[in-house]
């Protein structure tokens, strides 16, 4: 099973800045949660049982997680930046995809393009979004898309995208996710701007 993807879903939840989970093969043992106090820890536990149920399908016992909770008030605020929109075309074999990201007032585009095949897609919208962002960043952090596809749980769907950032030669693994409404284009592209949101606080 694979804990990573439990982890990065744990970390969206609201309040939550960082999250240890201990566990051997087969089960969950403990999770460790370092949260705000903006939350009380009894809605925080409980979000983490709905989500791990909901996403994974997935029970956990509520006595195995502890939460310690932190003044807010020295955590960063985060710049986030937004989804503004995709196109995304075909011209023979290739496929050409423009995604838009707005940050602080201003609109930021990337333009790539690809071979036509149903893999690509996903992920020349992933890698898109990829280059907006490296823009709006000026290249202090490098970005690599490791992977795209779709998590299906009952009735719900989930883009999910995993990056790759390096900084400072150190590589961190990110993982993002988007419910997938109408359009799974739109929601592959706000999956990838959601693994990497959280982590630019300091650029």
């Amino acid at each position: 099973m694979n804990y990573q993807l439990f982890h990065d879903m744990i970390k969206k939840i609201d309040g939550i800045l960082h999250v240890k989970i201990q566990f051997d093969e087969e089960t969950i043992k403990e999770i460790h949660i370092v949260a705000g106090n903006n939350r009380s820890a009894k809605q925080i536990v409980r979000d983490i049982e709905s989500t791990l149920l909901a996403v994974f399908d997935y029970e956990i016992d509520r006595k195995i997680i502890s939460i310690a909770q932190i003044d807010t008030e020295i955590v960063k605020p985060i710049k986030r930046i937004k989804y503004e929109g995709l196109s995304i075309g075909n011209e023979g074999n290739e496929l050409q995809c423009q995604v838009k990201l707005e940050h602080e007032g201003e609109i930021h585009s990337c333009i790539k393009q690809c071979i036509k095949t149903t893999r690509n897609r996903y992920n020349i919208i992933a890698r898109t979004t990829i280059g907006a962002i490296e823009e709006i960043t000026k290249g202090k952090y490098i970005f690599d898309v490791q992977d795209t596809f779709v998590i299906d749980s009952k009735e719900i769907s989930f883009a999910c995208v995993i990056v790759n950032r390096i900084e400072k030669g150190k590589e961190d693994h990110l993982i993002g996710t988007a419910l997938i409404r109408d359009d799974i284009n739109e929601a592959m592209a706000r999956a990838t701007l959601d693994a990497v949101n959280r982590k630019l606080t300091d650029y």
